[in-house]
């Protein structure tokens, strides 16, 4: 699993973590940018740590991350900037259709 020994994947979806760790935070980037792209949880209107998690799947502190360069991306206006991000969302499209018909 992304490179981690087997005894440490115990720990992923969990609050432990090791920021210390540059091969730990790495994966956590990873984890953030893979499995919870900002362009799709912006157009889901995802604003918490909580529905991160939920939506994703993804541990606290990933989800922690992601919702850090959020804001970022926010105060900047930077989002939709870049092709590869305008491509992710176009895949994402039908599941954000599906998601809003579900929440009506």
């Amino acid at each position: 699993m992304l490179n981690h020994p087997l005894d440490e994947i115990k720990f992923r979806n969990s609050e432990y973590d090791n920021q210390d760790d540059i091969c730990e935070f790495q994966a956590n980037i990873f984890a953030r940018d893979l499995l919870a792209p900002a362009c799709v949880l912006k157009e889901l209107r995802i604003t918490t740590v909580e529905q991160i998690m939920k939506l994703c799947n993804i541990s606290r502190v990933s989800a922690e991350l992601r919702l850090k360069r959020m804001h970022e991306l926010y105060k900047r206006r930077a989002f939709y900037t870049s092709p590869l991000e305008r491509a992710v969302l176009k895949q994402f499209q039908p599941f954000i259709d599906t998601y809003w018909q579900q929440q009506k």
